[in-house]
């Protein structure tokens, strides 16, 4: 005898099937799913089924389209919104927003109001840090100074809700917003934008590490590396090809320096073997920089103009401060290469850069990737 349902708990039935079906055998029982859940719609669209329907339908879309997903959860959470059973209601809007974030991208385009509501509505410390936290991402991620305004408070929410789940990934993301974009600030035209915070990143990566061990926070290796990076001296120095008889500059970068020294030293390109590390010349210049004064731990930079002119010739300019060293190549010259590879075969054509004229007699030295002398004739 075959065993009559009543209708609801038939609907029900042929739910968990159809939702079963789907999960268990994955595209061919997602099309036999979806035809399911369409009937089961038209019949009644407002009732438990439907609700649990139309999350099923979101589940099926999240990981490939969150907008798409949205529009299907929808309804699922106004079922619950409006649900009698206030502990099972508060549960399931929760899961279904939190099922929202499963990547980075997802999290960006979570409608904001649902994250608002979710806090609102949970009732655990660790929760309301959750979807504080994911708030927080998804309003940093315009960076708009308004979002950042209001993503950096949600941060400092989490914080204040103590050690949850959250506590390590709402520190990490205070101090790298801090240390990569910054917080609001006013320009003196009364314009809104960001400005890192060095100072307060330090100390908040240097808290993080602090008050939590390797192997009790994925964030620990990247903040040691993130505080090292503010925390310690750094210098690069850039200089690049120029002709005779116009303007020599050298361009500084640094971090954590109050004096750079510089010197130049002339090189012949043609017998010195690796030129940048196997410099022992005398320098034709020497001299010290004290940078301008900046924001502790900002990254600083320094356009200088030599004078007078270097004449024509190559140069390694030499960089050091803070137990940091770099050095660069300056070349003054009218000399211009130009390079074609063709198979195992190198052209290279040598003229004047400003005529274009082949510059007769050039004594060209080619070195392979280790710096030993190629072969070469012409």
């Amino acid at each position: 005898m075959k065993l009559e349902l009543p209708a609801a708990e038939r609907r029900w039935v042929e739910f968990r099937v159809a939702e079963t079906d789907w999960r268990s055998t994955g595209y061919d029982g997602r099309m036999r799913a979806r035809r399911v859940f369409s009937r089961l719609l038209e019949e009644a669209d407002d009732d438990r089924v439907a609700a649990e329907v139309h999350e099923v339908l979101g589940d099926m879309e999240v990981g490939e389209n969150v907008v798409s997903a949205q529009t299907h959860y929808g309804p699922a959470l106004e079922y619950w919104a409006a649900h009698a059973d206030v502990a099972l209601a508060r549960r399931r809007y929760r899961d279904i927003v939190f099922g929202l974030a499963v990547n980075d991208w997802n999290i960006v385009r979570i409608e904001r109001e649902l994250l608002v509501n979710t806090i609102r509505i949970v009732d655990t410390p660790g929760d309301r840090a959750r979807a504080r936290y994911l708030l927080a991402l998804r309003d940093l991620r315009q960076q708009k100074p308004e979002w950042v305004e209001r993503g950096l408070e949600q941060l400092e929410l989490v914080l204040r809700e103590g050690k949850t789940e959250w506590y390590d990934d709402a520190l990490f993301a205070l101090a790298s917003q801090l240390d990569h974009y910054g917080s609001v600030v006013v320009f003196d035209n009364n314009d809104l934008g960001l400005r890192p915070d060095y100072v307060r990143a330090a100390e908040l990566y240097r808290r993080l590490l602090t008050e939590s061990t390797k192997g009790e926070t994925p964030h620990h290796a990247r903040a040691q590396q993130a505080l090292a990076t503010l925390e310690s001296p750094s210098l690069d120095v850039a200089a690049g090809t120029v002709l005779p008889d116009t303007e020599q500059e050298l361009a500084l970068v640094f971090r954590n320096l109050d004096v750079i020294h510089l010197s130049i030293v002339p090189v012949n390109l043609t017998t010195t073997g690796t030129v940048i590390k196997d410099v022992s010349g005398k320098p034709v210049r020497e001299w010290t920089v004290v940078p301008r004064k900046r924001p502790q731990h900002a990254v600083g930079a320094e356009r200088i103009l030599l004078t007078p002119r270097l004449p024509a010739g190559a140069y390694v300019v030499m960089a050091s401060g803070g137990g940091k060293h770099a050095r660069t190549l300056l070349l003054v010259t009218r000399a211009n290469l130009v390079v074609h590879a063709s198979g195992e075969r190198l052209h290279v054509y040598v003229s004047d850069a400003v005529t274009g004229a082949p510059l007769p007699g050039a004594h060209v030295r080619i070195l392979d990737e280790k710096g030993a002398p190629g072969k070469a004739r012409g």
